[in-house]
């Protein structure tokens, strides 16, 4: 399965990363030009977002500079670059919400349940994706 990430925290991202042992293809992008160049350019399976990013926390969405809810936005007027599945993995409650707002059939699953997700990579509709 190919896999975008976008994370800004290193422990998350050694999570995400460990998903390709498990041989899947994760690319992690730290910014919102990145991963949106990244969907400009490439399919995913499944794209797993954060709010918050530059360590920063954004209590309002609307403003912040960068923020996965401004990917969000833009996988809403772009939706034909939409991976099939989206998991808003934010422990920002309504930064998560935000993005939600704008993407109505994504999945809420926060972090801290990620262990969770990995179990989902075991079902028999992601094996033998590349």
């Amino acid at each position: 399965m190919k896999v975008l990430v976008l994370e800004d925290d290193w422990e998350r991202i050694k999570q995400f990363t460990d998903w390709r042992m498990q041989g899947h293809e994760v690319t992690i992008t730290k910014t919102v030009g990145e991963v949106i160049s990244e969907l400009e350019q490439n399919e995913f399976d499944l794209l797993c977002l954060d709010h918050d990013l530059g360590e920063h926390v954004y209590v309002e969405s609307i403003g912040a500079e960068e923020t996965g809810y401004l990917v969000a936005l833009w996988l809403s007027q772009n939706p034909e670059r939409s991976p099939d599945t989206i998991v808003l993995h934010s422990l920002n409650r309504p930064g998560r919400d935000n993005m939600k707002s704008a993407l109505p059939r994504a999945q809420t699953f926060p972090f801290v349940w990620m262990h969770t997700l990995e179990e989902l990579f075991n079902l028999e509709k992601f094996r033998g994706k590349e």
